[in-house]
């Protein structure tokens, strides 16, 4: 029964299944540790989705802020355009690079598996 309220991905549906804890199959403390806990804390529905390491978030706004270095001087509206220009550029880029692809998993992600693949085989466990 915990699993099944774990897995759930609406909010509503766990409140429902969440009423239902008091069933035969379950122990009868169950339903009163699960009321006191925050959901957040043990549904999936509720997790966040935002990453936890900000070396994730800042690695992504250092590149931005490093790409936009030559149209800062320029006046605000001209600025957004041409950022704008540079993010479509990107993008026609990436798409046009991928478009004989077929593939679940992208190539670049695809080496990042392989690499990791190879590095643990040296693991062992302690």
């Amino acid at each position: 029964m915990v699993w099944s309220l774990y897995l759930l991905n609406s909010n509503g549906r766990t409140n429902n299944l969440k009423g239902k804890c008091g069933s035969v199959a379950d122990p009868p403390q169950l339903k009163k540790y699960l009321n006191e806990l925050d959901l957040k804390s043990w549904t999936k529905a509720h997790f966040s989705e935002w990453p936890k390491v900000d070396n994730v978030t800042n690695n992504n706004f250092e590149t931005f802020n490093g790409m936009i270095v030559k149209y800062r001087s320029k006046p605000i509206i001209r600025m957004l355009e041409e950022v704008r220009a540079y993010v479509i550029r990107i993008m026609a880029r990436n798409k046009k690079n991928l478009s004989g692809y077929i593939g679940i998993v992208t190539l670049r992600q695809l080496s990042r598996l392989e690499r990791e693949k190879e590095e643990s085989n040296k693991w062992t466990p302690t």
